[in-house]
């Protein structure tokens, strides 16, 4: 059924106010978050002491999080069609291909092409080796066989993502009440195996439950509005001064249950979310998420010497390095990121003739 919530566009395939908030969280993990791989030494900056900002330094890197239920939503919109996958295996395999590979491919062999120049000072646990690179090059660099992050570090993510997509179009495939049950278990599996907390199996724990809550989110889509938009209001704000003092689910794995589905069911009931710079946002969110850390790193390398930077300079050079990592963002989308998708599809397409 064609979504019809607000900021939804069924007929191209897009939600562009979902659309935005990866666009949005994106440019956090980018221009927050990760701004220590620029600045070095620590995750505090210029901004730190302003509550959002204090908040987003702390604990930026649950906005991956985010994108794992936008991801399961998203999918569920384009992909299921009367509870089942819409089109083949193959298509959907290729479309996950031509949306991922080819700019996690040319980030990959950037950043290759910088580490022997030197590295930031806050990115020396980096494992840059051959094997690792190996991993990267078959997106496998989060599946248990790492021993610590490596090159493009925001790439993690994608080897998670096609976990779930996987797992999401065996469950699409079936159908039937494999996929009206499956997605609670995971859910609930996948929250519960964060609370030991043990890096080899928590990024992927996270995965499941941030997008499988997506699926669920989208599957209720008709009945989320009103009083629970107002209701999540209120979670929001709570949950942005919580503070986890005790042992607990993974932080990451809460916000998917908590505060990431109310801050996209707000976004899908905010006009703002679909205005024309947040779709120009949107659009360009996988971009930024991959060029910000090459871009830090030849700048921290080639500009500052691999030293961290001064304090006195360091708004200065944050301002600076937002402006190159969204103009570099854009490029990349208009230049690369697109072209490269439609050649993909193109062959595809011509291939059958062809044979």
């Amino acid at each position: 059924m064609p979504d019809t919530a607000p900021g939804g566009d069924a007929t191209a395939g897009h939600i562009h106010a979902i659309d935005a908030v990866r666009g949005i969280a994106a440019l956090l993990v980018a221009c927050v978050w990760h701004i220590y791989f620029l600045t070095g030494g620590s995750r505090t900056g210029p901004l730190d002491g302003w509550p959002v900002f204090t908040w987003l330094h702390n604990y930026g890197w649950t906005l991956v999080d985010l994108f794992f239920v936008v991801s399961g939503y998203i999918f569920s919109h384009v992909y299921l069609d009367q509870g089942r996958l819409k089109g083949s295996l193959g298509a959907f395999a290729l479309a996950r291909f031509a949306r991922l590979y080819p700019l996690h491919l040319a980030t990959l062999l950037l950043m290759a092409a910088l580490v022997p120049w030197g590295t930031p000072p806050s990115l020396g646990y980096a494992a840059n080796d051959a094997w690792h690179f190996g991993l990267n090059l078959l997106m496998l660099q989060d599946v248990g066989l790492d021993a610590n992050l490596s090159f493009n570090i925001p790439a993690w993510s994608l080897s998670i993502e096609l976990i779930c997509y996987a797992i999401f179009a065996g469950l699409a495939v079936a159908g039937g009440k494999l996929l009206r049950f499956a997605p609670y278990l995971l859910v609930v599996a996948g929250a519960l195996a964060t609370l030991p907390d043990d890096r080899s199996f928590d990024h992927l724990a996270r995965g499941l439950t941030g997008f499988f809550m997506g699926h669920l989110m989208w599957r209720f889509r008709d009945g989320l509005g009103g009083m629970a938009t107002v209701t999540l209001v209120g979670v929001i704000w709570l949950v942005l001064w919580y503070h986890p003092t005790t042992p607990f689910m993974n932080f990451g794995a809460y916000h998917s249950l908590v505060l990431w589905p109310a801050v996209i069911l707000l976004a899908l009931r905010t006009p703002w979310f679909s205005s024309a710079p947040m779709r120009w946002l949107g659009e360009r969110s996988y971009s930024i998420y991959l060029v910000h850390v090459p871009t830090y790193w030849a700048l921290s390398v080639f500009v500052f010497g691999g030293q961290p930077v001064a304090e006195n300079i360091a708004p200065l050079v944050m301002l600076c390095a937002w402006v190159i990592v969204l103009a570099v963002a854009d490029l990349s989308y208009r230049h690369f990121e697109c072209p490269a998708r439609r050649w993909i599809r193109q062959w595809r397409t011509s291939a059958p003739a062809r044979a």
